[in-house]
């Protein structure tokens, strides 16, 4: 009994944006006779040009060399990043009729986006969440992914993660005898993810 207003919408300019990225990287470095140092720090923002498909990114590293002795040299090499990120569902398969990049290149631009009343207005749930066309309203079924929208995924079920990433090294060079050298590296590794 009710009247829908069926319009074509634009898929692609409502699935992607114009984002901006930030990226700022410094780095020191500096040497004496016997020792050398390289430190540098960095900072990414990237919006994404797809909704809910931002990251932010803090990196810095450390590198030091010290020759101890004629017959001893040591060094350690120590990078941290600590990220956040927001990643759409199903963004990864490219059949996924939640991956809004396939979506928009497959489907035509003739099929609605949104539900819309009778005087074209786009409806919205209790909640307050634009009502989207899944593909089967107003007594009309799409030919493609019928009972989904991509842009509705992107909106609605994003996957947020945050972390920190370290990586330590350190190594000697021990020179005997006139033409050996012995090396030790020792190494670590921390990754941990919360989503």
């Amino acid at each position: 009994g009710k009247e829908y207003y069926v319009r074509p919408d634009d898929w692609t300019d409502a699935a992607f944006r114009t984002s901006l990225r930030q990226e700022y990287n410094i780095s020191i470095a500096g040497s004496g006779d016997k020792t050398s140092v390289y430190a540098s720090f960095g900072y990414l923002n990237n919006e994404g040009i797809a909704y809910n498909s931002d990251m932010d990114r803090f990196t810095t590293r450390l590198k030091l060399d010290y020759q101890a002795k004629d017959w001893l040299k040591m060094g350690a090499n120590a990078t941290y990043a600590r990220f956040h990120y927001n990643q759409i569902d199903d963004d990864g398969s490219s059949g996924s009729s939640g991956n809004v990049f396939a979506y928009t290149t497959t489907i035509g631009p003739i099929y609605p986006l949104y539900i819309r009343d009778g005087n074209g207005n786009i409806l919205y749930n209790e909640d307050g969440i634009k009502l989207y066309d899944y593909g089967q309203n107003a007594g009309m079924e799409r030919s493609i992914f019928t009972n989904s929208n991509a842009l509705s995924e992107s909106r609605l079920n994003t996957q947020s993660s945050e972390g920190n990433a370290f990586n330590g090294t350190a190594y000697f060079d021990i020179t005997f005898l006139k033409d050996f050298k012995f090396t030790f590296n020792a190494g670590v590794t921390l990754d941990e993810t919360r989503s």
